[in-house]
């Protein structure tokens, strides 16, 4: 298989369905117990640009499928079923292109509750109203360098993450970029009454490049990764109707924990279990020396997170860097597939 640059798993209540996407354009897709199948990129809006652009990034919603590129667009696909004898399987319909962006179209995350998606390219971030076909962009945000944040370097965003707050009705978006701040937004400026779409509040979480961030339900806490080689954890916190702060909870030397070189980043991030009761979530981790391993949170009593177990699940051979990271399961197991630098592989998480 091609080189992978992102793996989107989505689930419902029925299946679960892994999406990949490779180097050259393609976009491939698998059920569980059944075989890799591809998309159809054949469509006639497709054909200038077909086999040309890595996929960069992936997500979806109960309707439809996200697909960004290197030449800036994002391709939008329709999902429904199919019945056969041998029960129901998954079918895309092309349907539109949104852009151009102002760079790669690098992280894509969509809002259910407020039916937006959001994409990047380079500093800014684009918001599109998919409550109505043809989808139609809305909301445009941009990030400028802020040496008072302490930092001159580039403001390239890199990564998304949405948060559906437990104490708060409010939805929120993160990004991460390459001068290691994440920066807080609310998904829809309208549930906040805000006419204008400046950050909410920002923080440097990462000294280097934010590579992923995701949201547990489980710990309600954002955890992300970066080429520091830390898994930093951070909390919303509400001030008023309209003040909120990104505050840290805990930032964890990874690499001390599995006697990796300092220079080790971590480059992928997927949450593969967690237990809002017992306040713990496992995460598996990827790095940009071939090395997978699964880390558990456990919320301490004073509220800070530390590692309660964690151990190495793959080595990869050669050492590639590791993309991307995600969990299949299914009714007796889980795997973990991991995007990387030459390919594709599934580990199995006991």
């Amino acid at each position: 298989m091609e080189s992978d640059d992102d793996i989107a798993e989505e689930s419902s209540s029925t299946k679960n369905l892994l999406i990949a996407g490779t180097k050259n354009g393609r976009i491939l897709f698998v059920e569980p117990n059944e075989d890799w199948r591809q998309i159809n990129t054949d469509d006639d809006n497709l054909k200038n640009t077909k086999n040309r652009y890595f996929i960069y990034s992936l997500t979806s919603s109960a309707s439809h499928l996200f697909c960004g590129a290197g030449n800036r667009y994002i391709s939008v696909w329709s999902r429904s079923e199919q019945t056969t004898e041998s029960g129901k399987r998954e079918l895309f319909h092309y349907q539109q292109q949104l852009g151009p962006h102002t760079g790669w179209v690098k992280d894509l995350v969509f809002d259910n509750h407020n039916n937006l998606l959001h994409s990047i390219g380079c500093n800014c971030i684009e918001t599109w109203d998919c409550s109505a076909v043809p989808f139609q962009h809305s909301i445009k945000r941009s990030i400028e360098n802020s040496p008072t944040m302490g930092t001159t370097l580039s403001s390239d965003l890199l990564c998304l993450c949405l948060v559906e707050s437990q104490h708060s009705i409010h939805h929120f978006l993160l990004s991460g970029g390459v001068d290691g701040r994440i920066h807080v937004w609310a998904s829809n400026p309208a549930d906040l009454g805000q006419s204008n779409v400046e950050p909410l509040c920002s923080i440097t979480a990462h000294g280097g490049r934010v590579n992923k961030m995701l949201y547990s339900k489980a710990i309600d806490a954002i955890l992300s990764v970066g080429n520091d080689g830390r898994l930093s954890v951070c909390r919303i916190r509400k001030f008023s109707d309209s003040q909120f702060v990104l505050e840290p909870i805990s930032s964890l030397p990874i690499g001390q924990h599995f006697d990796m070189a300092g220079d080790v980043r971590l480059t992928a991030l997927s949450i593969v279990g967690g237990n809002t009761n017992e306040r713990e979530c496992s995460v598996a981790l990827g790095t940009s020396c071939g090395k997978v391993f699964v880390a558990t949170l456990q919320e301490t009593e004073d509220g800070d997170l530390d590692l309660s177990s964690h151990r190495t699940i793959t080595q990869l051979e050669d050492e590639p860097l590791v993309y991307s990271l995600a969990c299949l399961r299914t009714e007796t197991d889980r795997q973990l597939w991991v995007g990387h630098a030459t390919g594709l592989v599934s580990v199995d998480i006991l």
